[in-house]
């Protein structure tokens, strides 16, 4: 829920519109001020007045609390008002009003919120779940409403309680040093199972609770990578994947690693299988023959895992691109067109296919156009730029460029 309370006072009238917008907190603290920030867009007149007040009752209906404060905010002008909140005895219902003064007609009001909980906790433990026989450390820490240590506050009462709430360690007294106390417990051999708590107790008063899980030991799980080696080209007919197979905690796996490969939706091309340990590569030459259309196009990879001594298997599915040329090259203009008789500039931005730019590599640039006629071979920067300066004659309505490597491995066109 938001922290604030805002209220929009919107009037129309003559095809004209003013407003008032106030902002404040929807709580209130004993002994604190509160904070409202009120803005006036009226454009009629010089200045918006309001009436605020902020008036308290007990649960028997006893005023604990009555404040009231004009406030004049001249127009476009943003202003800060501070209410000081007394000691309130708590509980109580406060009621925040808002009127109109002086010929600007409005009246609203707002429930705010007293928290009766003068004080927060935290409790960090040093991980979320145990096994038999592990050690729990943790940490409660301590905090005021400024977010300081508290000063009247010198211990506090833990717990720590097994799923069926039968309580397995107990500080009744637990000092506080500076807002903290730390401390562990051991978890026996053969402990109740489950979900574990700590709670934290203030003069009785719960403060903070915090859960753990205590279950027996599982092999650690492991994950699995599936990439290709280098990047696939439509000319090479064939995926060369890297396969990797670690547990969480760095380790290999020994085990089957079953490949199949589709071309298009369902259609299996191939099934591949290899042993592994940690890592291995397959090698996939395409049994039909795969022709790229458009710039890239997705095969689907599929690689079931199966773990040498358990059997636990990890099947992992992977689109794997598939491009017509070693590079991709995109055209950045000086403006979105050129004008006939004026040079224009732009860049060419030539890159592998993970953005990686490519460098000190010559490339055949044809420019063609009405008037132009134009073929000159650019080496590469080394952010992957050739730089280009076109001069298009009053006849050039339209600039071809086509782009492609010395060795014919790249072709790319573009269109002004």
């Amino acid at each position: 829920m938001p922290w604030y309370v805002r209220m929009l006072v919107l009037i129309t009238g003559l095809g004209c519109s003013a407003g008032v917008l106030i902002v404040g907190p929807k709580y209130v603290r004993a002994n604190h001020e509160y904070t409202m920030a009120i803005s006036n867009f009226n454009q009629e007149t010089s200045k918006v007045s309001l009436m605020l007040r902020m008036d308290g009752q007990s649960e028997n209906g006893t005023k604990v609390l009555s404040i009231a404060q004009q406030v004049d905010v001249r127009k476009f002008q943003n202003r800060i008002v501070t209410l000081t909140i007394p000691t309130i005895a708590s509980p109580i219902d406060i009621k925040l009003t808002i009127d109109g003064l002086r010929g600007f007609s409005f009246h609203d009001e707002v429930n705010l919120e007293y928290p009766t909980k003068s004080l927060s906790g935290l409790i960090q433990i040093n991980k979320p779940v145990f096994k038999p026989g592990d050690t729990v450390k943790f940490r409660v820490i301590v905090l005021d409403t400024e977010l300081k240590p508290p000063v009247g506050v010198k211990s506090i009462h833990v717990t720590i309680s097994d799923p069926q709430d039968n309580v397995i360690r107990r500080w009744s007294t637990a000092k506080l040093y500076i807002g903290v106390f730390e401390s562990d417990l051991q978890i026996a051999p053969t402990p109740m199972l489950g979900i574990w708590y700590i709670s934290v107790k203030v003069e009785g008063e719960e403060l903070v609770t915090k859960t753990f899980e205590v279950k027996e030991y599982v092999l650690s799980s492991f994950d699995l990578q599936v990439m290709p080696t280098a990047i696939p080209l439509e000319e090479h007919q064939a995926l060369n994947l890297t396969i990797a197979a670690n547990y969480h905690f760095g380790k290999p796996v020994k085990g089957v690693a079953k490949v199949e490969l589709y071309l298009e939706d369902d259609k299996l091309d191939q099934k591949r299988e290899l042993e592994m340990f940690g890592m291995g590569q397959v090698y996939l030459r395409f049994n039909e023959e795969l022709e790229l259309y458009d710039d890239q196009r997705d095969v689907q990879v599929k690689v079931t895992f199966i773990e040498l001594f358990t059997n636990r298997t990890i099947v992992k599915e992977q689109s794997i691109a598939i491009y017509k040329y070693l590079y991709r090259a995109v055209l950045t203009k000086e403006s979105p067109q050129f004008h006939p008789g004026i040079p224009f500039k732009c860049d060419l931005k030539l890159s592998f296919h993970d953005g990686s730019p490519v460098r000190n590599v010559p490339f055949l640039v044809k420019i063609d156009g009405e008037g132009i006629e134009h073929e000159q071979t650019y080496t590469s920067k080394r952010d992957g730029t050739i730089s280009l300066t076109i001069h298009p004659t009053e006849s050039t309505e339209i600039i071809d460029i086509d782009v492609s490597t010395a060795q014919q491995l790249s072709d790319r066109y573009q269109q002004l």
